[in-house]
């Protein structure tokens, strides 16, 4: 099951929510930048292929620079203009660098980028409506912290239900019903039956009732010896010692007088 949940995943990763009417015309554009002499060739040129996009009359009205036409893993929109401007600046920062039609069409699936040997997967339905564009950007995150933690909410109600919620230790009819169903006690606790680990023996009431063992003895010792080396220390109060006879003693003036 495990396995199943991976590949939906990294089958949503890998797709690209374009209509095929964007599609098409980006396809279009993507021909028409290429040289006369070099028609057959199935790349073009960056710089002219993007400048071509901003300034072709279907992408020029109704501000279509600014549809949505991706929408990253976290839900995050990005325009065709954002877009453009990532690929230009992230992934191809040479402007003459030549890009094929399927190393453009890669920074449009969920993920951004497509590792190798994987396919887009094209579901040819555009983007729906932002219903929250207007919003400010903690407004965004807020939301989006609701949406992750609804869908984390399910995955666990969907685990909870392909464990065994037996309290206590199943019997030979309950053991052999759980495997017949692929399913396995666990012993549990809480709304969602998350396995609780046992306590440590040292920490349990019946072992803290015991006399201490040497060890916890000689551990107590040293730290009470420790305590005690410590509260000396903070009792000691530093004294100066009397200043020597020799250091008020007139050397100097005695010099002088002697050198006259």
């Amino acid at each position: 099951m495990i396995e199943d949940e991976a590949d939906v995943l990294i089958r949503r990763e890998v797709e690209v929510n374009l209509s095929d009417e964007m599609r098409d015309n980006l396809m279009r554009v993507f021909e028409l930048s290429k040289p006369e002499e070099f028609k057959e060739r199935d790349n073009v040129a960056l710089e002219l292929f993007f400048t071509a996009i901003c300034e072709d009359k279907w992408f020029d009205e109704e501000d279509r620079m600014d549809t949505v036409v991706r929408e990253s893993i976290d839900k995050e929109p990005e325009t065709l203009d954002a877009l453009l401007a990532r690929v230009s600046t992230e992934d191809y920062s040479d402007q003459f660098t030549k890009i094929t039609w399927s190393d453009f069409m890669a920074p449009f699936c969920r993920r951004g980028v497509l590792r190798p040997e994987e396919e887009l997967i094209f579901t040819r339905q555009a983007i729906g409506p932002q219903e929250h564009k207007d919003l400010s950007p903690e407004e965004l995150k807020a939301i989006l912290k609701e949406k992750l933690e609804m869908e984390l909410k399910t995955r666990l109600v969907i685990k909870q239900n392909n464990v065994s919620c037996l309290k206590q230790p199943p019997t030979q009819e309950q053991a052999a019903a759980l495997k017949a169903k692929g399913k396995k006690h666990c012993p549990a606790k809480g709304k969602y039956d998350v396995t609780v680990p046992d306590i440590p023996t040292f920490l349990k009431p019946e072992r803290k009732n015991k006399s201490p063992s040497i060890r916890e003895r000689k551990v107590a010792l040293m730290v009470q010896e420790k305590l005690d080396e410590e509260e000396d220390h903070l009792r000691t109060q530093a004294r100066a010692n009397s200043v020597p006879r020799h250091v008020n003693e007139p050397v100097f003036e005695r010099i002088n007088q002697s050198n006259i």
